[in-house]
């Protein structure tokens, strides 16, 4: 459970690939309390696989302040309209 804190477009980097996103931030209440985290909106299914295995995944969000991240697990399925994906930050929150 996440206590909603931020809710923004995005742009999700993943190696030299830049991609449009929906984002929702917060911290998550079962967490350690400096940790905070999110989900992913609207991310194309066929960038998932790279998402986990790639270690430099980075979020800019529209201030322009950038965090690296981590995929936490990519829900099933999606459409065109993509897929949802919940991470963990890295650093201090971004809000």
């Amino acid at each position: 459970m996440t206590r909603r804190v931020y809710c923004d477009d995005a742009t999700l980097i993943v190696g030299d690939r830049w991609v449009s996103a929906e984002v929702d931030l917060g911290v998550p209440l079962l967490e350690a309390p400096s940790t905070w985290g999110g989900i992913l909106h609207r991310i194309p299914s066929a960038l998932v696989n790279d998402l986990r295995s790639d270690e430099d995944v980075r979020l800019r969000l529209s201030d322009g302040q950038e965090r690296r991240i981590r995929l936490r697990y990519a829900s099933q399925g999606g459409d065109e309209e993509g897929v949802s994906v919940p991470f963990l930050g890295e650093g201090t929150a971004p809000f």
